[in-house]
């Protein structure tokens, strides 16, 4: 394997990686009610955890994911259920991910 497809891949396992702390995040404040997010409030909270990112990075990395409404450099809209959601397909694709990193935040938390 050559260097540049290794330094591929690790790349976007961080970016993989992050996305999901972000998505944990975000479905964590969604279950205490929370709605609606400063950006900067979640950079900081990834900061904490270990990841350094900026604004834009964070507003492309989430910019199609079906948890979020809306994001600008003001706020995250988080979603709060099916008027987000297109079609059946979305939705089952979206609860699946959602489940999955779910999941994995437990089992984090349980080491």
């Amino acid at each position: 394997m050559k260097f540049d497809e290794l330094v591929e891949r690790k790349e976007e396992t961080h970016s993989q990686e992050l996305r999901d702390e972000a998505i944990n995040l975000l479905i964590a404040a969604q279950a205490q009610g929370v709605r609606t997010i400063e950006p900067q409030q979640l950079i900081k909270s990834l900061k904490d955890v270990g990841y350094t990112i900026n604004m834009e990075t964070l507003i492309d990395l989430l910019q199609n994911e079906p948890l979020i409404q809306k994001i600008t450099p003001q706020e995250i809209v988080v979603s709060t259920g099916d008027e987000y959601y297109v079609d059946a397909k979305t939705r089952a694709d979206s609860d699946a991910k959602i489940k999955k990193a779910a999941k994995r935040q437990i089992d984090k938390e349980m080491k």
